[in-house]
């Protein structure tokens, strides 16, 4: 066993200890000690686990030209930095615990309730009639400007879901609303399925672990028959994801991929699950990413102070400033942000290819090395903003539970100028839920 490997080894444990102590931390909501436990184990448990089942060389990317230690040098760079990030968090939430309220107390009253659920009903409708597009038309960087119009009804009907979410998860005592609310979280997810998004497949299972979720059952036996289960629900989900990363990516139809003479079915147990293990690291790989955005994008500072720029004027909405700069980029438009960027290098003629990148190699192509600490100040100080806003009311938690990016966790532990974005969008709408307050407060139980 190499030093690397045991390095590694030795994060993926950290990591694992700290999901452990995050869901039984009362100091934070339960919801965003979930969220931080599921964005830790996508984004970083997950592959680092499957680096170690499989040869790096036969999962992961052969356009990026990366080697094992290569990756388990960027890895235990971004882990060591997730671990002083939950490590402060838990310290700082420790010393100033808060107030710990009940959202749903201060909720809507049952009219008001049904009346959100049946704008979501309608938003999730008119997203049915109008807003469903291909994926890779969706994903076309060079669509990206009529696709800008949209932003605002996308908007609205994240921020309803959110407040379905939050319904579904602290009304449990009211069947009805329960059952409401998750059946039209499920159906939103169908249609975002269909439009070729994997990872709505994990949707529902989040929101009933949401529902489910019990600090005093948090144990290691508990633990471990909730893993075993989520690999048995890994076994069903992951094949038909497949099968949607080969419809949209290679615009077959299923039937077409069932005829397909590249898909064999007699090569083995092992040519299958590194086939599964291969689409699943690929996805939750951002450090091979980041290395290559640092390789081949200039280097450490090369992408400046101007992706803050977008980020902070993210705010005003297109339809009044239509050339506003792309918040994240690095010369304001869409094929200067990182995710566009490294696709661009690794395969310049597919218009619609994106990629994750690690949040800290981000960070670091724009500020320089300094970007490392500005990373860590920045999630820490973010993730307390959340905490602080779900322990609030009813229409704060909604939109905390909204900013959680619900079921991707992507914008939980993120680069420094996704952060800005973030707040960035948060703090106006925190100032237009305290001025329409006073016009809600009648509604409330």
């Amino acid at each position: 066993m190499t030093v690397p490997l045991m390095i590694h080894l030795l994060l993926v444990c950290v990591l694992a200890f700290l999901c452990f102590r995050l869901l039984r931390e009362k100091t934070l909501h339960k919801l965003l000690a979930l969220s931080l436990a599921f964005a830790i184990f996508l984004w970083y448990l997950a592959p680092g686990i499957f680096v170690v089942a499989f040869p790096y060389e036969t999962i992961a990317s052969s356009l990026t030209g990366h080697t094992e230690d290569e990756f388990f040098f960027a890895y235990a760079l971004e882990a060591g930095a997730v671990c002083l990030i939950i490590g402060a968090l838990l310290l700082i939430s420790r010393a100033f615990p808060g107030r710990q309220n009940n959202a749903l107390a201060m909720a809507p009253g049952n009219g008001a309730t049904w009346f959100i659920l049946g704008l979501y009903s309608v938003a999730i409708v008119l997203y049915m009639l109008f807003g469903m597009v291909d994926y890779l038309e969706a994903n076309a960087a060079s669509l990206y400007e009529e696709k800008t119009g949209n932003s605002l009804l996308t908007m609205l009907r994240q921020f309803l879901a959110a407040a379905a979410v939050l319904l579904a998860v602290e009304a449990r005592s009211r069947k009805k609303i329960f059952y409401a609310a998750f059946g039209l979280i499920c159906a939103d997810s169908i249609l975002a399925v269909i439009s070729g998004s994997r990872i709505a497949l994990f949707m529902p299972l989040v929101i009933l672990a949401f529902t489910s979720f019990d600090r005093h059952l948090v144990r290691r036996k508990n633990l471990v028959i909730a893993f075993v289960a989520l690999v048995f629900t890994a076994a069903i989900i992951v094949p038909v994801a497949t099968v949607i990363g080969n419809v949209r990516g290679q615009g077959l139809t299923i039937s077409e991929i069932q005829d397909s003479d590249e898909v064999e079915t007699d090569e083995g147990i092992t040519f299958v699950l590194t086939n599964v293990a291969s689409m699943v690291f690929g996805k939750f790989d951002s450090f091979s990413m980041g290395l290559t955005l640092l390789d081949r994008a200039g280097g450490p500072g090369a992408g400046g102070v101007t992706p803050y720029v977008g980020s902070a004027l993210v705010f005003i909405p297109r339809v009044i400033w239509p050339g506003r700069p792309v918040a994240g980029s690095s010369d304001g438009t869409i094929y200067g942000h990182p995710t566009r960027i490294v696709p661009s290098v690794l395969d310049p003629g597919y218009d619609s290819f994106n990629v994750g990148i690690s949040p800290l190699h981000i960070a670091v192509w724009q500020l320089g090395y300094l970007g490392a600490l500005c990373f860590v100040i920045a999630s820490t100080g973010y993730i307390l903003f959340l905490n602080r806003l779900l322990k609030a009311d009813f229409l704060s938690s909604t939109l905390a539970v909204f900013l959680l990016s619900i079921p991707s966790f992507h914008m939980l532990i993120t680069s420094p100028d996704a952060t800005v974005m973030q707040l960035a969008l948060a703090v106006p709408l925190l100032l237009a839920i305290k001025l329409s307050r006073d016009i809600f407060v009648k509604g409330y139980a």
